[in-house]
């Protein structure tokens, strides 16, 4: 039987991690994970996002339940005059291999002329279903800037299980879409939707358990 000094340590200790789950429930960017990365690919030119056609980047689900936080992607240098057009970043869900609702517009520089990496990042976090395809699309509102997206040939990329990119598409109505055979470089980011969930009632359990083995003893 364990000594009552040992149970208090061990409540104690169940406490913190409570805490801690409490704290990841409602600070949930401190669970940001990678889930999908190709930066380190050789590069194979650019894909011109410009307002004559809009460019998806769409992207496969694990089994588990994720929540979208943000999209990374490599940019090139850029050339255009004042007025700069805008680039707008948004991530949708998939109809019947397509790109379907709107889900959010990322937040992020409309603007990425210099070279270099972007981040957009969701206002809120997007629950993402299990197994399921999302697309990330990219449109410009005007002619005056052609903002150019880094690519690669290569199919290579460090995922976690489950997870891939699939290759680019473009469209020039958003109706009609074409495979452009070769991928954004880029990085996706997004939170475990259950993580946090399973250590709160985990946590919760274990105090309940010993809370009643107390009410028993007295």
């Amino acid at each position: 039987m364990p000594s009552k000094s040992f149970v208090q340590c061990l409540q104690k200790t169940i406490r913190k991690l409570l805490a801690g789950a409490i704290l990841t429930v409602f600070a949930p960017d401190l669970g940001a994970v990678t889930v999908i990365n190709n930066l380190d690919q050789p590069f194979a030119g650019n894909a011109a996002l410009q307002s004559s056609q809009i460019l998806a980047a769409p992207f496969s689900t694990s089994e588990a339940g994720w929540e979208f936080q943000s999209f990374t992607l490599r940019f090139s240098e850029s050339t255009g005059e004042p007025p700069l057009s805008t680039l707008t970043v948004s991530i949708h869900s998939d109809n019947a291999g397509k790109p379907g609702a709107l889900l959010q517009t990322l937040l992020g520089d409309p603007n990425p002329i210099s070279a270099g990496l972007y981040q957009y990042t969701s206002p809120v976090n997007v629950a993402l279903n299990p197994n399921d395809l999302y697309w990330i699309l990219f449109q410009v509102d005007t002619p005056n800037t052609t903002y150019l997206g880094a690519m690669t040939l290569s199919s290579n990329m460090d995922t976690l299980p489950g997870w891939t990119m699939n290759t680019s598409w473009l469209s020039t109505n958003g109706v009609d879409w074409i495979n452009a055979g070769s991928y954004f470089l880029t990085s996706i980011e997004a939170i475990p939707e259950s993580a946090s969930g399973s250590i709160l009632l985990a946590s919760g359990a274990t105090l309940l358990f010993f809370k009643r083995r107390k009410n028993r003893r007295s």
